[in-house]
C-alpha cells in the first residue's frame, strides 16, 4: 500500500475515490500500476517512468492502457 501512495505523490497513478476515509481504487488504478511495474521490470528508471505516464491522457480507459503494456512486449 505505501507503493501505491508514492506512486500517486509521484503523478504515475491517480488518486484513488474517496468515501469518507476510505480509499477506492479502480480497474484504471490496477491497470496504471501493472503499467509501472511492467516499465520497472523492463529496467526504467522512476523519471522515466514519469515521462512515460505523462504521454498517457489522464482519461485513458484500461485498454488503452493495455496497449501500451503490449507495446512494451518483445516481439518473438
Amino acid at each position: 500500500m505505501r507503493n501505491v501512495r508514492f506512486y500517486t505523490s509521484r503523478g504515475l497513478l491517480p488518486a484513488p475515490l474517496r468515501q469518507g476515509r476510505s480509499a477506492f481504487y479502480t480497474a484504471d488504478h490496477l491497470a496504471r500500476l501493472e503499467l509501472v511495474r511492467e516499465l520497472q521490470g523492463h529496467g526504467f528508471t522512476l523519471a522515466a517512468i514519469e515521462k512515460y505516464v505523462e504521454l498517457i491522457p489522464a482519461d485513458a480507459t484500461p485498454a488503452d492502457i493495455a496497449l501500451h503494456l503490449s507495446l512494451l512486449a518483445p516481439v518473438t
